[in-house]
């Protein structure tokens, strides 16, 4: 009964860590809209599109980081933590460094080919991509102890680290707006200002805890890299492949069927997605557990769990489906009938996306991040052929269907692997 407690405190966690800040942008986007008008609010948009884009410099040592701190608590033979998080912290800084460079290098034509010949707001939107650039090393390291903090199972201090961090993106601007001050030079002081109070409440959270303190004198080792970029090279390669599956159908429906049927398509998607949130933090709070466990343990487990992921995610979708179409159509003012089909495909890919959460984290967990990579891999070799040929016939539906048998099959593949391992 403990421990199933500790499982949903360690989701509402991760829950309320990954929607405060979507209710912060629901609140703040529409008076930002209004007050710095549209060529700031679109430049300042490019600006979070470019902060969370930074996350690819940790080069997936984030999550192997994860994976090294819930070895540390290994009651048998714990990992030692502090040489991992100080390999991790050089690695991750490295790559930061050099990715602000690239930035900070090309920054003069970023912005020209940004504002497309629109040059009233030059100066500042320079300036504002120079500190944004600055942030790319702070974003990789954050990360990376992020990651860490989630591998202890320190998921309250994850959610109070990344309610804030995401609000502040949305907040900060709110308010300097309100005060008279539009200027996104200032915005992006503020955003860097964040990163480091967040980097500085990360590094304090990981140093202070029993793990690293038990290991802190012990010195980095050739090994202790090589073991964090072997793990991390394939968890980048998902995070890469993931999101080109997961929005790459609006590319191709744009290409084939032209740009104007892609807004509906991709809103409806965007707002639909967020709901596999539920079920991500489901399954991040599980995974410390399951690297712990072996045996009979983690079979019964996952099997338990696995049961407890889909009956309720089947309920959600099936409620999720029967509303969705209602809620759309009052958050968008206009009549989706046309979308009907649309919208229960979309359900149905959702729910096995969702169910699909629990077997990629437990494979992550296990330290085989290969494993759902290769299988990405696959996946994307046989979804664009496949979704331009549907798109070409059959049109949005002819996509929607294609993502549908995506992910199905994705599910199927991580079920099959986890089966191996537990026999």
């Amino acid at each position: 009964m403990k421990a199933g407690l500790g499982v949903r405190t360690d989701t509402l966690y991760n829950l309320v860590g990954n929607f405060v800040p979507i209710l912060a942008a629901v609140i703040c986007i529409p008076y930002l809209t209004r007050e710095l008008g549209a060529e700031r609010f679109g430049f300042m948009t490019i600006m979070w599109a470019l902060i969370g884009y930074f996350g690819i410099f940790d080069l997936g040592v984030s999550r192997a980081l994860t994976y090294f701190a819930t070895r540390s608590n290994d009651p048998v033979s714990p990992e030692p933590l502090a040489p991992a998080v100080k390999a991790g912290m050089q690695v991750v800084g490295l790559a930061g460094v050099i990715g602000m460079l690239i930035v900070l290098m090309s920054s003069d034509l970023i912005v020209r080919k940004l504002l497309n010949g629109q040059m009233t707001i030059y100066s500042e939107a320079l300036g504002a991509l120079v500190i944004t650039a600055l942030i790319i090393p702070l974003t990789a390291m954050g990360n990376g102890l992020r990651g860490v903090l989630e591998g202890l199972a320190k998921f309250k201090d994850v959610a109070l680290i990344k309610s804030v961090t995401g609000s502040v993106f949305f907040i900060a601007p709110a308010v300097m707006a309100s005060a008279g001050y539009h200027s996104l030079y200032g915005i992006a002081i503020s955003f860097l200002i964040v990163r480091v109070v967040t980097s500085l409440w990360c590094w304090v959270s990981v140093s202070s805890s029993a793990q690293y303190a038990s290991s802190r004198g012990q010195v980095v080792r050739k090994e202790d890299r090589k073991k964090l970029l072997s793990y991390g090279v394939w968890a980048l390669l998902s995070s890469i492949i993931s999101p080109l599956m997961m929005y790459g159908d609006r590319f191709i429906i744009s290409s084939v069927l032209g740009a104007q049927m892609v807004g509906i398509y991709a809103v409806l998607q965007e707002m639909m997605g967020r709901t596999v949130l539920f079920a991500a933090s489901f399954a991040a709070a599980l995974l410390p557990r399951f690297a712990k466990e072996n045996g009979e343990k983690l079979k019964t487990d996952y099997t338990r769990y696995n049961l407890i992921m889909i009956s309720l995610m089947a309920v959600f979708y099936i409620i999720f489906w029967l509303f969705s179409q209602y809620m759309a159509e009052l958050w968008l003012g206009r009549d989706l009938s046309a979308y009907s089909t649309i919208f229960a495909l979309f359900s149905f890919a959702l729910f096995i996306n969702s169910i699909a959460q629990l077997p990629f984290y437990f494979l992550h967990a296990k330290g085989l991040p290969e494993v759902p990579a290769k299988f990405h891999l696959l996946e994307f070799v046989v979804y664009v052929p496949a979704c331009i040929i549907a798109t070409l016939y059959y049109g949005l539906i002819g996509a929607a269907s294609v993502w549908v048998f995506r992910v199905l099959l994705d599910w199927i593949l991580l079920q099959w692997a986890v089966r191996k391992i537990l026999g």
